[in-house]
């Protein structure tokens, strides 16, 4: 795999395609901001409230179990709808109109998206129990399992993680290549949770009343990071898994753009991105 090939043809998929990708990708992160931004501010709020002694101890509990539940039923909900983007991506990379209907159409095959989301957590979960690296193998051994669900919506989920387990193989590393060429963007991604955890223990004071503004900011923070990145790496992770099913199966789709065709490079001047 050429990463730099990758590279510059997820650039081009960018300048080319019929729809400006940062639009729509801020569209993206403010459907999810809208799902969870409020809740957590009223969780917040509520929290303060009976905390004050506004509420009895039962409240209390009652709240915290609750809070616990739709908590962790958001999280789900926002990580299934992020992996949703993979679909926009994957129809980046191939040249196709592209729209905000590209991340919803998966909602069709919404149970398939769960089950995967489920079993690919599952299986790392297990393996990376075992030590670290055998998670990370099996992280990369599922990498592509979401292309191949959204590639081919008659699959099911296990057809989904047994095809990105048979396409992966050989290429894992060259795959580690890839993300470790955009490690930049994952460190700018992390700073907030480094502050959070410098917070968290002490090594950082921040006053009751900043804590509201600096989660904001922190929000604001990566949302700016995602609208301006995103867009170019997922298209070159997209590019990345049209390269290894070209090379497992040689042409596909011929009714759309040949994925095999030669790949442009922009001008030496481009510096988009590293």
């Amino acid at each position: 795999m050429d990463i730099r090939s990758i590279k510059a043809a997820a650039r081009q998929s960018l300048r080319q395609a019929n729809q400006n990708p940062w639009k729509l990708t801020l569209l993206f992160l403010l459907c999810s901001l809208a799902v969870s931004l409020p809740y957590n501010y009223l969780s917040m709020a509520i929290s303060g409230s009976l905390e004050s002694g506004l509420g009895g101890l039962s409240k209390v509990n009652l709240f915290r179990t609750a809070d616990s539940v739709i908590t962790l039923v958001l999280n789900v909900l926002v990580t299934l709808w992020g992996y949703h983007y993979q679909n926009y991506a994957l129809q980046l990379s191939r040249g196709e109109e592209t729209s905000f209907r590209d991340f919803t159409a998966p909602f069709r095959i919404f149970i398939p998206v769960f089950c995967l989301y489920f079993l690919s957590s599952l299986f790392i979960g297990l393996w990376s129990m075992l030590f670290v690296i055998p998670g990370i193998v099996a992280a990369y051994r599922y990498r592509l399992a979401f292309f191949a669900l959204f590639d081919d919506e008659t699959r099911t989920a296990s057809d989904a993680l047994n095809e990105s387990k048979r396409l992966t193989y050989g290429h894992k590393v060259e795959l580690l290549k890839l993300d470790l060429s955009f490690l930049w963007y994952y460190l700018l991604l992390s700073v907030p949770e480094v502050i959070s955890i410098w917070a968290m223990y002490g090594l950082l004071v921040i006053p009751d009343r900043m804590l509201i503004p600096l989660n904001f900011g922190m929000v604001l923070f990566t949302a700016v990071v995602q609208v301006l990145f995103l867009p170019y790496i997922s298209a070159a992770q997209a590019h990345a898994y049209n390269w290894i099913l070209r090379m497992d199966r040689g042409p596909v789709y011929s009714d759309r753009p040949d994925p095999n065709a030669p790949i442009q490079l922009p001008p030496s001047s481009d510096s988009f991105a590293p």
